[in-house]
């Protein structure tokens, strides 16, 4: 059976500032602070207990695994110890596996700046003929630039600054498309 029970009609639900008001605000800051140290701290403890565990020197004290070590060292629980120890290879897999997805997206960046490219020259006949590797990021600016000036050359109206498009790469890449181009025809 559940019983529902209503506030007393006293009850605010914006607390006035009072003396016990700002002693739970002091508690609630100093329990979180706590709290945050408590969760580094455990995180510390893992990453040690992983190279321990990799070293693996508690057979000289004729131990079986990092867990019992645990157990004697440090008192932990047996179980307890065993989770702490799968939980720190986890957490160094984990790292790992973070590392290198960060080195592949680096080099993955690396070969699409490397590999991108922009030429342009004028046609016998006079038309512009551009050919661009970018990645996705820049050739979508290239686009958007291109995009706004024929809409700009069909409605007859001033295009908006789209005589010099800087890409955002280190190479300091400038298309120039100038407003009376024959591409835009």
């Amino acid at each position: 059976m559940l019983i529902m029970y209503e506030p007393a009609a006293s009850v605010s639900p914006t607390p006035e500032k009072s003396h016990s008001y700002t002693r739970a605000d002091a508690l609630e800051a100093e329990i979180t602070e706590l709290c945050a140290h408590i969760n580094a701290a455990s995180y510390r403890l893992l990453q040690l207990v992983a190279a321990l565990d990799d070293e693996a020197p508690w057979g000289a004290w004729g131990l079986a695994s990092c867990a019992h070590w645990l157990n004697w060292r440090c008192g932990i629980r047996l179980n307890a110890a065993r989770e702490k120890v799968r939980a720190a290879q986890v957490e160094k897999l984990v790292r790992a596996y973070r590392r290198v997805g960060r080195l592949e997206e680096r080099e993955c960046a690396s070969a699409q700046h490397a590999c991108g490219e922009l030429t342009y020259y004028y046609d016998d006949d006079g038309s512009l003929v551009i050919r661009a590797r970018l990645p996705a990021d820049e050739g979508a600016v290239v686009l958007q630039a291109l995009n706004a000036a024929m809409d700009a050359q069909e409605s007859d109206a001033e295009p908006e600054d789209v005589t010099a498009v800087t890409l955002a790469d280190d190479r300091g890449v400038k298309v120039s498309v100038p407003p009376a181009s024959p591409f835009n025809h």
